[in-house]
């Protein structure tokens, strides 16, 4: 008896171990804007916050997107931030992390080394840029190699189709009815050229449709903090044509952790439930375009057993205990992002 119970303990302690060791991308993580804020280029290295050095190490993080989502402010005082603000930090950062962090190496830096932990800028939503397409190339200079196209409001590229060249800036929310502006159109066409991947989360019906029809599949489209819309009715989560969509184009959709996308009822929003949205995208898209994007750190309510950067091992482990195989797992943890986005 002794010996079997000897027998189960190690079996699980190598289970947990490997779990532990699968490795880890997030396609959306949030800590930037706390940075920003604070303007705490050292910010990462306490150890408090949700989202630390010491977690993204000890995940053994292969690919970080690190996401700048400034807050809505009024587009009628559009310089309450303005992204030379942005740019700058970015600059400032990206900098840093490449003097401070020996064991980090931007994505686009070759030769690539397998050993560390790649990552890059996203910037979440277009506001900022108050319509004007060259703030792209400063972006990309700084590091950007991902820009979500909507947030939570209409900007000059995502407006009300009554008011294409954008005249009201009265605070309006994207909607279903929502349409790309000539210069939406122009935006996705020169996100395109610069290959800088486009984030269609936060978009709805009629601007994720249009989107799709000007990329014509010639990119990957990321979902980058999207749950599925049949496991919880959220109008931020993918309907299954969305879904069929971005697996067309060859792209990832990254489960969010934001309670009310995971289940319509707080007490139901899981770590059982997330895993049921991960096992629904594998049903319907694939093993292959299923990824994580936290969102830790944005304006987000995570279930408490997923709060900080280290609990994502129990995603794994969640998925380990229904029976999910090993390789698809990792694919999930990792291997699809930086296939996709060409981590390693």
């Amino acid at each position: 008896m002794a010996k079997i119970y000897l027998f189960v303990s190690l079996l699980l302690f190598a289970l947990k171990a490997q779990s532990q060791t699968t490795g880890f991308a997030d396609l959306h993580n949030s800590a930037l804007y706390r940075l920003f804020a604070t303007q705490r280029l050292q910010g990462l290295e306490s150890k408090h916050p949700p989202v630390n050095l010491k977690a993204i190490r000890q995940l053994n993080t292969r690919l970080m997107v690190f996401s700048m989502g400034v807050p809505r402010f009024s587009m009628r005082h559009p310089d309450t931030v303005h992204i030379a603000q942005v740019v700058a930090f970015l600059q400032r950062f990206k900098t840093h992390i490449q003097h401070k962090y020996a064991d980090f190496q931007f994505i686009d830096e070759h030769p690539k080394d397998r050993s560390k932990i790649r990552w890059m800028f996203a910037l979440e939503g277009t506001h900022l840029l108050n319509g004007e397409l060259h703030w792209i190339d400063s972006l990309h200079q700084a590091g950007v190699r991902m820009i979500g196209l909507g947030h939570w409001f209409h900007n000059h590229f995502i407006v009300n189709p009554s008011d294409t060249t954008y005249q009201n800036r009265a605070p309006e929310m994207i909607n279903d009815q929502s349409v790309l502006s000539p210069r939406g159109k122009a935006l996705v066409e020169y996100l395109i050229a610069k290959k800088i991947w486009l984030d269609v989360s936060h978009l709805r019906n009629t601007v994720f449709a249009q989107v799709i029809a000007l990329n014509r599949r010639r990119v990957p489209l990321i979902a980058s903090h999207s749950n599925a819309y049949e496991v919880c009715p959220n109008s931020r989560n993918l309907t299954n044509v969305q879904i069929k969509a971005i697996v067309a184009s060859g792209g990832l959709i990254g489960v969010c952790l934001h309670q009310p996308l995971i289940a319509q009822k707080a007490s139901e929003a899981t770590l059982s439930k997330l895993v049921d949205h991960i096992q629904y995208l594998i049903k319907i898209a694939g093993s292959t375009h299923v990824a994580i994007g936290t969102d830790i750190e944005g304006l987000i309510h995570p279930p408490k057993s997923l709060n900080r950067l280290e609990y994502m091992v129990k995603i794994a482990e969640e998925m380990q205990k229904r029976g999910i195989k090993t390789s698809v797992i990792e694919q999930i943890m990792w291997r699809n992002v930086v296939r996709v986005l060409g981590g390693h």
